[in-house]
């Protein structure tokens, strides 16, 4: 009898921890890139979700809140500075570009989590606008911001201005 209802406890157990592990893979299942929220919607970003796992230009909090990279010349100049840049960043896939648009992917070194990376050049502003959002968690322990320090000094040197010196 006892060891019944060991066994019974054992399985009933292991049907627990598998319906657990179950239910987390499906909380944490990744979204495709066909199903999250991009994109430029009345000359904006869509805004950055409440949690801190994003940061955009276009932000008005300081948890989100990114300073856009200023040039001189035209947008057409920009974008190609700031694709080269986007394109020289580790892990990162450019998934569509438009005069003014380009979006790409961003992976995580160790664990492969997918991030949003979204550039923004309007004709006339002189300013390239940047957003990048974690597509699943709460948190992404600074790394959007990173990528994005990185993109933005890259920036500036293909346009001819120092990363520190260079900002208007």
């Amino acid at each position: 009898m006892r060891i019944a209802l060991i066994v019974v406890g054992s399985v009933l157990g292991l049907g627990v921890v598998l319906l657990l592990v179950g239910l987390l893979v499906a909380r944490l299942k990744t979204p495709t890139a066909d199903e999250v929220q991009v994109g430029i919607v009345d000359g904006h970003f869509v805004p950055c979700p409440k949690t801190p796992n994003c940061v955009s230009t276009m932000a008005t909090d300081e948890v989100h809140r990114i300073e856009p990279v200023r040039y001189d010349g035209t947008a057409a100049e920009a974008m190609k500075a700031a694709r080269a840049a986007l394109e020289s960043l580790p892990r990162t896939r450019i998934l569509q570009q438009d005069p003014h648009y380009l979006r790409a992917e961003a992976r995580t070194l160790i664990f492969r989590f997918v991030d949003d990376v979204e550039i923004y050049v309007p004709e006339g502003e002189g300013l390239v606008h940047y957003r990048s959002a974690s597509r699943v968690g709460q948190g992404d322990v600074g790394t959007n911001r990173r990528r994005y320090e990185s993109f933005r000094e890259k920036v500036e040197v293909a346009l001819g201005r120092q990363a520190e010196g260079g900002r208007r």
